[in-house]
Formats: C-alpha cells, sequence, structure tokens
C-alpha cells in the first residue's frame, strides 16, 4: 500500500517536473525566436512619390522591435495623415526581419479656393497640399465658406455645415465624371446661394441652380454645347441650366 502510494507520488512529481520543463522550454523558446525575429529592414512598394525612408520615418515604427509585436494597425493608420498624398496603406511582415509598406497614392485631386487660400483637395475633402497661388491648369473650385487647411486632415469650415458641403461638392464632381465633362470644366463655383455655376472651357458659364437633378441638367448642358462647337457656334457667355425644359443661352456683350 506504501508501495503504491509512493509510486502514485512519483508519477505526480515527474508529470509536474516535465510540465514545468515544457513551459520553460516553450517560454525559452518564444524568447530567443522574438529575440531573433527583429525588425531590421524596409521596402516600400506600389507609390511613387515618397521614398521608403520617407514612408518608414513618418510611421514611427523603429529597428530593433519585435517584428511580431510591432504596431502595424496604429502605423497604418497614422501613415495617411502624416503623408497627405497616400490614400492607404497595408504594412506586412517579411519575416525573419523586414516590414513591407503597400501604399496606394491619391491622383485625383483638385484645386480649391477658400477665403484667400488655394488648397489641393482630393475628392473625399482630404486637404493634400496648401499653395503658395492659384494653379495655371487644371479645374479650379471655389467653395462658399472660409475653410481650416490641415495637410492630411479632411477640410473643415469655420461656417457652415462640413458634411453638406463636402457632399455637395462630391456630388458635383460625380455628375461631371458621370457625363464626361471633368476634362472640359475648368471652374467650379459653390460659393453663390443661388446655385451652383461651371465654367466650360474657359468660355461658357453653366447656371445649374439648386444642387438637384444635376446629372439630367449636366446632360442637356452637354448636347448644347457639343452641338454648338460641331456648328462653330461656341462663344462666350451664359447657359441657363436652372429650369427644366427652359435653356436660354445668352451671348457675353462686349463693352
Amino acid at each position: 500500500m506504501k508501495q503504491a502510494r509512493r509510486k502514485r507520488k512519483f508519477r505526480i512529481a515527474l508529470v509536474s517536473a516535465v510540465a514545468a520543463l515544457s513551459v520553460a522550454l516553450l517560454l525559452f523558446l518564444l524568447f530567443s525566436v522574438n529575440e531573433w525575429l527583429r525588425v531590421q529592414n524596409y521596402e516600400a512598394q506600389g507609390g511613387e512619390r515618397y521614398q521608403a525612408q520617407e514612408i518608414w520615418e513618418a510611421s514611427g515604427l523603429r529597428t530593433g522591435e519585435s517584428i511580431l509585436l510591432v504596431p502595424l494597425e496604429e502605423a497604418q493608420k497614422r501613415l495617411p495623415e502624416a503623408l497627405p498624398y497616400l490614400r492607404e496603406v497595408t504594412i506586412k511582415r517579411g519575416l525573419p526581419d523586414k516590414l513591407i509598406f503597400h501604399v496606394t497614392e491619391i491622383t485625383d485631386f483638385h484645386a480649391v479656393q477658400s477665403g484667400t487660400n488655394w488648397i489641393l483637395l482630393d475628392a473625399q475633402g482630404k486637404v493634400l497640399e496648401l499653395l503658395e497661388q492659384q494653379p495655371e491648369e487644371g479645374m479650379q473650385i471655389y467653395l462658399p465658406a472660409s475653410a481650416v487647411c490641415d495637410p492630411g486632415k479632411k477640410l473643415t469650415f469655420e461656417q457652415g455645415d462640413d458634411d453638406a458641403l463636402h457632399q455637395l461638392l462630391a456630388d458635383v464632381l460625380a455628375a461631371l465624371e458621370k457625363n464626361g465633362l471633368q476634362e472640359r470644366i475648368t471652374q467650379v463655383d459653390l460659393r453663390s446661394p443661388s446655385g451652383v455655376r461651371l465654367l466650360y472651357r474657359d468660355t461658357v458659364t453653366l447656371k445649374l441652380g439648386l444642387p438637384k437633378d444635376l446629372d439630367e441638367r449636366l446632360q442637356r448642358g452637354k448636347n448644347i454645347l457639343e452641338d454648338m462647337e460641331k456648328s462653330n457656334t461656341l462663344q462666350a457667355g451664359a447657359l441657363d441650366l436652372s429650369v427644366e425644359g427652359k435653356t436660354p443661352f445668352r451671348p457675353e456683350v462686349s463693352e
């Protein structure tokens, strides 16, 4: 009986010792692997505007960190704000010691005037860059209120409804793209309370009125302007598209 109890105690002690040894060995292996898998290298793929070193420095990550524990999600959120022309960043681990930055850059943007400021803005309202002067080329957009312009962040306004203004701009740009007019419209003016105004090829002002039925109004205006171009009668003036079924064109009167 005593011998059986001694054998049972021995087995329990043996199992406990093996378990403790296994845990110690596992912890040793994890520690060793963690020490071995340290970030030493990095590379960037998919972009042209920023060099890999710029992206690395802006990420906030550091060499020597454990590649298994490095906070990738925080860096992915930080980078599009720190480097405004980045639309999206995905960081992958390349074992044993490399981080790979897959970046998507913003290529669709417009020059926007708000108050006395000229800025570059993407289609989602993100400020990309402050400009020293009015750009000479590309579509120029005039907004109705003075804006707070912080590169890397969404444009906000000192007055007015931020969401409503962003939605208005997005709706107008989407309607222009849908109707194939984004390359022909040189100005978008959203400052007037009476409605949206566009400038076609620096020649004809399109009065759209309140921002509704934009697709229908733009399609109607596009047909009229293309007919004028085909007949070589396009001239400076204004085309009022705000009233359905009535589209009077008023030539510009020279003084």
